[in-house]
């Protein structure tokens, strides 16, 4: 497998995983669904990558996370927080996928882009859109990577006890 086989297998799992907690299947899409109604980008860099991952969504599945989660939450959570904190929540757990590969990076904060259009460019060699579909509408997640000359991913055997598994709670 190459780099891009990697990482396809790596964005596209991560995000099945996290919206099947919120009782979101997707399902592969083809077509383009643009504009979404809540875009978000998250920054991450790192020695051998560098880059950011965008989400897109659709306003019903984000009204619908939202309100099966209503009776629980203890404060209200808007949308835009919700987005911006599952933006965070889907590097995160590429980032630790990839630590399997050797590759190490920080994250930026999420940005949560309001009141724009977004339309994505055409995949490049460097920016790679995942389409999805579920019930309630159509997500989006891109890839923009930029990985240094001669970088190769192989994956390694190495203890995985100092990875922090998603959602445990790590003090330093």
């Amino acid at each position: 497998m190459n780099n891009r086989d990697i990482i396809d297998a790596i964005v596209t799992g991560c995000a099945r995983e996290l919206f099947a907690l919120h009782d979101t299947e997707l399902t592969a899409a083809e077509e383009v669904h643009e504009p979404h109604d809540y875009v978000t980008v998250i920054g991450f860099y790192g020695e051998s990558m560098r880059g950011a991952l965008g989400l897109g969504i659709d306003r019903r599945i984000v009204t619908r996370i939202l309100e099966q989660y209503a009776d629980t939450n203890h404060f209200p959570v808007g949308a835009e927080d919700f987005v911006g904190e599952t933006a965070n929540q889907l590097v995160g757990r590429v980032k630790n996928r990839l630590l399997a590969y050797g590759v190490e990076f920080g994250i930026a904060l999420p940005m949560v882009l309001r009141g724009i259009e977004v339309h994505l460019a055409k995949s490049t060699s460097e920016v790679w859109p995942y389409r999805f579909s579920s019930t309630e509408g159509a997500i989006t997640v891109w890839f923009d990577a930029r990985i240094e000359p001669g970088v190769v991913l192989e994956h390694s055997e190495g203890p995985t006890d100092t990875i922090a598994c998603e959602g445990e709670v790590t003090m330093f």
